[in-house]
């Protein structure tokens, strides 16, 4: 299943358990909360600004709950903006929504760039270097899979906010009579594996191609400099 407990994975040492709580906290702290506040942010712009942030905090958008299932799992989320209550058409829901998924790919793709950084340096200053290491790669991951399963049309994920932009009204007023139901047997399907393999498939794709993307840089002034 996607979101068995990492502790128990083989190979893990004290090293890559530091490491991964570290990034874990990091994802928490800021990540998690820029995702929701990159939504507003980008609401804002849509309406030129006419409707005013009122709260831009981090701690605004801390969820417990998420943050454990972060910490424990892999993945996990801060408090829903709902930023996509604040703009109208169908056009402008969907930049709303995918804007937070954007974000945690973009974050990805930096976190590979700094991890690529260190590994350059990996032979100078190894023992500190390696757990740098770890932690970079593990921010990278994390971002991946944020930003898949986000994609998900679960409420209340941000797939969900895209699929109410492409549904006909009509069903979309069967669906919220029947809004609890289905959630439940959608969350139901997430957490027993259902989508499993499609995830993984899409988040080693994802993350293969980050790390491509991350290292051309270096592979450009390697070249040069050779």
């Amino acid at each position: 299943m996607m979101f068995g407990f990492w502790f128990f994975d083989q190979g893990v040492s004290l090293g890559s358990i530091t490491a991964r709580l570290a990034a874990s906290a990091m994802m928490v702290i800021w990540f998690l909360p820029m995702h929701e506040i990159v939504h507003i942010w980008v609401a804002n712009s849509l309406l030129g600004n006419k409707f005013r942030l009122k709260s831009v905090n981090l701690q605004d958008f801390f969820d417990p709950i998420g943050s454990i299932c972060m910490l424990l799992f892999g993945y996990g989320w801060a408090k829903p903006s709902h930023a996509s209550s604040l703009v109208g058409s169908r056009r402008e829901k969907v930049l709303v929504a995918i804007a937070g998924p954007i974000f945690n790919f973009v974050s990805a793709i930096l976190s590979g760039i700094v991890y690529n950084s260190f590994l350059s340096l990996s032979m100078i200053i190894p023992p500190f270097v390696k757990w740098l290491l770890q932690f970079w790669i593990y921010l990278l991951r994390f971002n991946v899979t944020v930003s898949v399963i986000n994609f998900l049309p679960v409420p209340p994920f941000d797939g969900f906010q895209i699929l109410e932009a492409f549904v006909p009204k009509k069903f979309l007023s069967k669906f919220y009579k029947n809004y609890n139901i289905i959630s439940l047997v959608l969350v139901f399907l997430v957490v027993f594996g259902f989508f499993d393999f499609p995830l993984r498939v899409l988040e080693n794709a994802l993350q293969s191609s980050v790390m491509l993307v991350s290292g051309l840089p270096f592979l450009f002034f390697g070249k040069i400099l050779l």
